[in-house]
């Protein structure tokens, strides 16, 4: 009567790999620039961002001078110049050197396919990258939440209450929208800006979290491959020495994979982190002040986003250090007693390497991890502290 229902097969390693940075190429597709394709060109879509850009930061220039002698008001655009700021920053990365995402998504998939050749990597592989496309699924709900809040709360308020309410600062040059007409063409405006503001910030996030949870399965599946060399090692079938010469090739090769890869992250990710902290922070101190003083609903939105962004990079950035001392720990496993010594060698050099690692630095000024992040929380504790002091007097 009732039919047996076969078990769901899970996805695999290389499935996984491929969904992270797939999540990122459609984002990036639906405003034409997709920095991922290798075989990128500009297309008249292209312009959709671009003019979404400059539109936005013509207006957040206009309202930072025409509000200066405001420190409310002033506080209340700040927020708008930070994400304003990242993106135009994030834009022009990927129209001037779009081959920097594209050869650091080629490097990682060249370490990746290295280690999916062994079969005992696969299940290792594949539990981070799951976990990683989960994460990508939430990040996802949350800004739908966000675009479906700003876009359906004012029509709500107007259908409902009759009330003309607009959440984001954005408006139209000589057009009342306290008026049906004026009110309905500054929403048109508004739904015009936010889809290239959702898939590009989404995709900027998600793209970042796809370049570095493949390291930490790159790390574990290297600590399978140093466990496969301990048992060649105390195997009495491996006296030869060719297994044991050829598994100690491989690790070095991929080591060397692996450190390049983080040292060309660096190169390429230090300064836009800097810019994105630094938005960031001047972003939540900003906000925080606003809700302090001020009903406005998009503080309380934009304190969400940029929580979710300082949290989440600071977590990938401590990901990359950890990953790297687990490595060093997993290499001194080794029973290098065991090899010959012109193959020990090759495992020493391996340490020393492994013991200067590169880590993702906020601009060559400090290493992002969760130290700085709760720096930064502390920071900003006491700039909100003394502002609201300032303000009140």
């Amino acid at each position: 009567m009732f039919k047996r229902v076969g078990r769901v097969k899970s996805a695999s390693g290389e499935e996984l790999f491929g969904r992270l940075f797939a999540n990122v190429s459609r984002l990036f597709a639906l405003i034409g620039v997709d920095a991922l394709d290798p075989k990128f060109r500009y297309k008249l879509l292209t312009m959709y961002p671009v003019l979404a850009a400059l539109i936005a930061a013509t207006e957040i220039l206009y309202f930072l001078g025409s509000t200066r002698s405001d420190m409310i008001q002033f506080m209340v655009t700040l927020p708008y110049a930070s994400f304003v700021t990242q993106g135009i920053h994030a834009l022009a990365l990927a129209l001037m050197n779009p081959a920097s995402f594209s050869s650091l998504h080629a490097k990682s998939y060249e370490i990746f396919k290295l280690l999916n050749e062994n079969h005992g990597n696969r299940s290792i592989l594949a539990r981070p990258l799951r976990i990683g496309t989960v994460i990508q699924s939430m990040m996802t709900t949350l800004y739908v939440v966000i675009l479906m809040f700003i876009l359906f709360l004012p029509l709500a308020a107007w259908w409902i209450a009759g009330q003309k309410i607009l959440i984001l600062l954005f408006r139209l040059p000589g057009v009342d929208e306290s008026c049906t007409e004026g009110f309905l063409e500054t929403m048109a405006l508004h739904v015009a800006l936010l889809p290239s503001a959702f898939c590009g910030f989404l995709g900027i996030d998600c793209l970042f979290l796809a370049l570095i949870v493949p390291i930490v399965a790159f790390v574990d599946a290297m600590a399978n491959e140093m466990d496969e060399l301990n048992q060649l090692l105390q195997s009495p079938e491996s006296s030869q020495g060719h297994e044991i010469r050829s598994k100690l090739s491989r690790l070095v090769q991929l080591h060397q994979l692996l450190i390049k890869y983080e040292l060309t992250l660096e190169e390429h990710y230090n300064v836009v982190v800097f810019v994105k902290i630094g938005a960031i922070v001047f972003g939540m101190i900003s906000t925080i002040l606003v809700m302090f003083n001020v009903r406005d609903i998009m503080a309380f939105i934009f304190t969400i986003v940029l929580f979710e962004q300082l949290t989440q990079y600071c977590l990938l950035g401590a990901v990359i250090s950890s990953k790297n001392n687990q490595l060093i720990n997993h290499l001194y496993d080794i029973k290098w007693y065991l090899l010959p010594a012109d193959q020990a060698k090759h495992l020493m050099l391996m340490l020393e390497r492994a013991q200067n690692a590169p880590s993702l630095t906020v601009g060559k000024i400090a290493t992002l991890n969760m130290e700085l992040y709760d720096n930064i929380m502390k920071k900003v504790y006491s700039y909100v502290m003394l502002m609201a002091t300032f303000l009140e007097q």
